[in-house]
């Protein structure tokens, strides 16, 4: 019997189901006829997998156990719906988990957004520098190097780069290709590597501070969501610090989850990166009996504050890029014509 290939679920797809079972969950209907609805209409893939979803519910599995093992929902929206069919409120807490994913993808889609500008600019430079060296310098140095002068060394540097380019450019290119591939299958298959990338990016200036805040304001999210669903808090910040993507952080929270056990205060043990007005709000929830209301108030600032340092950012990055792009493209240009500017002014003496 073929083995039955299993789905990659997106973010997309997440959000589509989990919205589609919260509305007819909430009109009445059994989880197992909720997921055949929603299995009607769906693409053959999503379609096999639902069928899966909705039998394992059948046999007697929950259905946090079940979308977890299927769509590798995070742990923390499967504890949400695991809260939920617990207490009753498996409608309210659809909602809640369709919340938090909705959330989630508007902080990444604003990030995205914040740096596709200065990528394809970057592209764009480093695709006409090629081009230039690689298809308009060959056509130039016969001209250059039959002029018998003493060429400049900016016009040699470009001259040399060409060679090379036109010599080695397929081999640098597939080999490029290769590197890359190979570093992404070590990064995907090593916990190492992973680890050590993640550290470098921390120590990086400025983006560091960027990609520790965005792990933040999601992990201060998903506690607050837990929290508010009826979770124990020692429980929803363990479950949420164990599903960080960034390793470092994830490593120093999870390390702190036993002194929440033993009683400490959550803003107590928090990581110093955690900012101060967070900080002093999860402080303020804790002890006012609002701690789910504090934590979504501090991730909802931390994802002000980081759109607001992206453009920023975006603002500091695109002028920069436009400079480089115009210093290589004039770098190549004054390569070409400084020698025969040299040439014109001796043909005039």
């Amino acid at each position: 019997m073929a083995r039955a290939v299993r789905m990659t679920w997106n973010r997309k797809s997440r959000m589509s189901l989990i919205e589609r079972l919260e509305m007819y969950v909430s009109a009445g209907l059994p989880i197992a006829q909720s997921l055949e609805l929603c299995k009607r209409g769906s693409p053959k893939k999503l379609s096999e997998s639902l069928g899966r979803i909705r039998d394992s519910v059948e046999s007697g599995r929950t259905l946090s156990a079940s979308l977890g093992h299927e769509s590798r929902l995070p742990s923390a929206i499967s504890g949400i719906i695991d809260c939920g069919e617990s207490s009753g409120s498996l409608a309210q807490a659809l909602k809640s988990a369709h919340a938090l994913l909705e959330r989630e993808d508007d902080l990444i889609k604003k990030c995205l957004s914040a740096m596709t500008y200065p990528t394809v600019i970057g592209i764009a430079a480093v695709v006409l520098s090629i081009a230039l060296m690689r298809g308009i310098m060959p056509q130039i140095i016969p001209l250059l190097t039959g002029m018998h002068e003493d060429l400049p060394i900016l016009t040699k540097i470009s001259i040399w780069i060409s060679g090379a380019l036109v010599t080695w450019g397929i081999f640098a290119g597939l080999s490029l290709g290769l590197a890359i591939t190979i570093a992404i299958a070590s990064y995907k298959r090593s916990a190492l590597i992973r680890r050590l990338v993640h550290s470098a990016i921390l120590r990086l200036p400025i983006i560091g501070s960027l990609v520790c805040k965005y792990a933040l304001t999601i992990f201060f999210r998903s506690v607050g969501a837990l929290v508010e669903s009826g979770m124990p808090a020692e429980i929803a910040y363990e479950s949420s610090a164990s599903a960080v993507s960034l390793i470092p952080l994830r490593r120093s929270l999870m390390g702190r989850a036993e002194a929440l056990k033993r009683g400490e205060p959550m803003n107590g043990i928090l990581p110093a990166s955690a900012p101060p007005y967070a900080v002093s709000l999860i402080a303020a929830g804790e002890a006012s009996g609002s701690l789910a209301q504090s934590l979504s108030r501090a991730s909802t600032l931390m994802d002000r504050e980081l759109e607001h340092a992206l453009k920023r950012l975006t603002a500091l990055v695109e002028p920069v890029m436009m400079m480089a792009m115009g210093g290589m493209v004039g770098a190549i240009a004054l390569s070409i014509m400084m020698p025969i500017y040299d040439i014109s002014k001796a043909l005039q003496h």
